[in-house]
């Protein structure tokens, strides 16, 4: 390459640095775009849209995977990936150290929320009744003979933010059929902000569709 085509090829990527700077400053309040910092009493809407903004880059809603437990003893006796057929739960569901936020419905109505770090298997384990750790009640709901289980797989939720997801869900669920999932036992409560809101919405829909108490 010639010394003339170099320093062509550098201007050409200089511009569009420049350009995506430009776009990025943009989209920001004026008073990030000047260096600022507003007063209290303007600051908290402006501040609450720029971290929106920048978290619904970060947080994507997964495709939720669906799968359906046949329960016997209150404990899981057959799992089917309602997807592919298969008989056992599949990743992402079933990698560890990611965050999961589930969902267990009966007769198309949620009747439990939670939310795990753990593959889903490992983490039901912990609640089927008559295992030495899961206490001595374990999940009500596995009174239950089946269950549908959905479950959304984050890449980028801190575990206080799926926590936060799993209580606005469960919050969502309350305000559109009249009454909390039959078997929730506790819910983790944060200050949430718009952005936990949007997913919990997207989540509840998928898992309700229209329905309402009315």
């Amino acid at each position: 390459m010639t010394a003339g085509g170099w320093h062509a090829r550098v201007a050409v990527r200089t511009a569009r640095s420049r350009r995506r700077r430009t776009r990025r400053a943009h989209s920001l309040p004026a008073w990030a775009r000047l260096g600022q910092v507003p007063s209290e009493s303007s600051a908290d809407g402006e501040v609450e849209e720029v971290r929106s903004a920048v978290s619904s880059k970060r947080h994507s809603v997964p495709v939720a995977q669906r799968f359906r437990l046949e329960l016997t003893n209150r404990r899981i006796a057959r799992v089917l990936d309602l997807e592919t057929g298969l008989g056992h739960f599949s990743a992402p569901a079933s990698t560890p150290a990611l965050p999961k936020i589930y969902a267990a419905l009966h007769s198309r109505k949620p009747v439990y929320v939670g939310v795990t770090r753990q593959p889903v298997r490992a983490r039901l384990r912990l609640g089927e009744m008559g295992r030495p750790y899961a206490g001595p009640y374990g999940y009500k709901w596995m009174v239950l003979r089946s269950v549908d289980l959905f479950v959304w797989t984050f890449r980028d939720l801190s575990d206080r933010d799926a926590e936060t997801v799993e209580a606005e869900v469960v919050y969502e669920i309350r305000k559109r059929l009249g009454q909390w999932p039959a078997f929730q036992n506790e819910i983790h409560f944060w200050k949430s902000t718009r952005k936990h809101r949007q997913i919990a919405t997207r989540l509840a829909t998928v898992l309700l569709g229209g329905k309402t108490s009315g």
